[in-house]
């Protein structure tokens, strides 16, 4: 018998895809952020709303533990994260 949570969370589950989605979108938001993007450029870019943008950066800020935009992309920056 195989185990469904075993079917569920390996490579190229959905969980697996949707976990490396959502990596590519902080990496999209953290490089709009870096360019100096306002929140409704970069809600135009990703197609999503302005108040999800803001959501998203927060969450971002939370995740790398700093507390503005300037800092995520200095942190960005130095550890290499921006190149394409």
């Amino acid at each position: 018998m195989v185990s469904t949570r075993a079917a569920t969370v390996g490579p190229g589950s959905p969980a697996s895809r949707a976990t490396t989605a959502r990596a590519a979108d902080e990496r999209n938001l953290l490089r709009a952020i870096a360019a100096g993007d306002s929140t409704l450029e970069i809600a135009d870019r990703l197609h999503v709303s302005g108040r999800t943008v803001k959501r998203m950066t927060a969450a971002l800020l939370r995740k790398l533990r700093v507390s503005s935009r300037a800092e995520a992309a200095a942190l960005a920056g130095h550890a290499g994260l921006l190149a394409q």
